[in-house]
């Protein structure tokens, strides 16, 4: 039975240039926040328009996730067992580590050669889609690039490199990363050696897409690629590979925003609180991401009554709250509900044991309906906003950075037109919406009502 009902008006007709960048760590320096001009420039603030349009097309009766022909080209499809590949290159002044070896990788990014939630990519994206997603891939060995001192820093200078180094592997079949035939490797991720920079420089993590379409490797064409450091600066430099930055920017090329906030006092500050992998390069992904890429169905809610939530990392359960006699469908103004725990890729967190997360979303399209009106970096207002229970709204005002325990709507918490944060639209106008949370050690129940 769909939950959903919605028209199917506009097809949208192009792509969208993929390209982001690694969240600056929580210390980042004043030289790091002045760069936050070109940082939008090649920021990824919105989602990927083929993930709006395909979500029009399932809300209308289609089957599928991916069912714009063409349009989930611009990178990595959201199901199934897609191929993706990992260059790996070596600079002269930063010898690859001795345990950094292709099997070793290979066993990080697709195996389970790590420390869970985070032992693989592909581990961590088959526990956030539910199975849905299971990604494939090869790691090729260390190219060789000579001196990282000649490397341009420029866009042309990257693409140069890369080239290089896909042109040296001689008899590898570039095709197979092709996952729907239409003539472009949907993606692959490039990891370097030697120190990262400051964010948002050249030696930074970042999600680009290639610009020369003309190069090819085995009649393949390039799009979406990911590049990084094999130790980024949130990682002990003697560690093992960590694959957070990795997962991150696989987000971008599944078609995710960067949550966090770019521009400090343009709009409401705080981004998530780093509460979501597409902020602070940790947790699982949101239930909003996972309704955007086809991994769960929020059930819409807009009568009264009480509910219970299993733990979203486990079950993908997911409640959209819509006032009565409002559109209930999930481009325009809405609360999302789910049960966030210390379990599946949110395993290894500060939060103790976590509860009932609200996010107040303002999903509206443009007029184009290409695309939603507000992100989370340069708008009056967020398109994906974590509620703090405990009043203070600390992220918002930019007096702290991360969501916290006392946060989570836990036993006796509420929600309504007169708490704080409140029930109301952004412009003041009242839903109705009441919430009363009862708790949980596990599974959490809370009541709603309309009034």
């Amino acid at each position: 039975m769909k939950l959903f009902t919605y028209i199917l008006t506009v097809l949208l007709g192009f792509a969208r240039v993929v390209s982001a960048i690694e969240p600056p760590p929580q210390d980042a320096p004043a030289r790091s926040r002045a760069r936050i001009s070109p940082a939008l420039g090649i920021g990824n603030q919105s989602f990927a328009p083929h993930l709006v349009a395909n979500l029009r097309a399932r809300l209308s009766g289609n089957k599928g996730p991916n069912l714009i022909t063409g349009m989930h080209s611009v990178g990595l499809p959201s199901t199934g067992k897609p191929k993706m590949l990992v260059l790996l290159i070596e600079f002269d002044e930063y010898p690859a580590r001795p345990g950094d070896t292709p099997e070793a990788l290979t066993a990080r990014i697709f195996g389970s050669g790590g420390k869970f939630p985070y032992e693989s990519l592909s581990a961590y994206y088959r526990r956030a889609s539910y199975g849905k997603l299971n990604i494939e891939g090869d790691v090729l060995g260390w190219y060789k690039a000579g001196k990282r001192s000649d490397v341009a820093e420029t866009w042309a200078g990257r693409e140069a490199l890369i080239k290089k180094a896909l042109q040296s592997y001689k008899g590898h079949d570039f095709a197979q990363y092709d996952n729907n035939g239409d003539g472009v490797i949907d993606y692959f991720a490039v990891i370097w050696t030697g120190p990262s920079g400051d964010w948002a420089t050249f030696w930074w993590g970042l999600a680009p897409t290639f610009a020369e379409p003309e190069f090819k490797v085995d009649g393949k064409s390039l799009r979406a690629y990911s590049w990084q450091g094999i130790v980024s600066k949130w990682d002990d430099s003697s560690a093992d590979f960590k694959i957070h930055t990795l997962v991150h920017e696989t987000g971008h090329a599944l078609g995710l925003p960067d949550y966090y906030d770019y521009k400090p006092g343009v709009g409401p500050d705080g981004g998530l609180g780093f509460f979501d992998m597409m902020d602070g390069n940790s947790f699982d992904h949101n239930c909003f991401s996972k309704m955007m890429l086809g991994w769960t169905e929020p059930r819409v809610v807009s009568a009264g009554g009480d509910f219970t939530l299993r733990p979203a990392t486990e079950s993908g359960e997911c409640i959209m709250v819509v006032p009565p006699g409002r559109q209930r469908d999930p481009f325009g103004e809405f609360f999302l509900l789910e049960n966030r725990r210390k379990a599946g890729n949110d395993t290894e967190t500060s939060l103790v044991s976590g509860g009932l997360t609200i996010w107040h979303v303002d999903a509206r399209l443009n007029k184009e309906g290409t695309n939603f009106l507000y992100n989370n970096q340069e708008t009056e207002h967020k398109l994906l906003k974590i509620l703090e229970s405990d009043g203070l709204e600390e992220l918002e005002k930019g007096l702290s950075k991360s969501f916290g325990f006392f946060d989570f709507y836990g036993k006796d918490r509420v929600l309504g037109p007169d708490t704080v944060p409140s029930s109301r639209l952004y412009n003041g106008t009242a839903t109705g919406i009441n919430l009363n949370s009862r708790g949980g050690d596990y599974d959490v129940s809370f009541t709603l009502n309309f009034k």
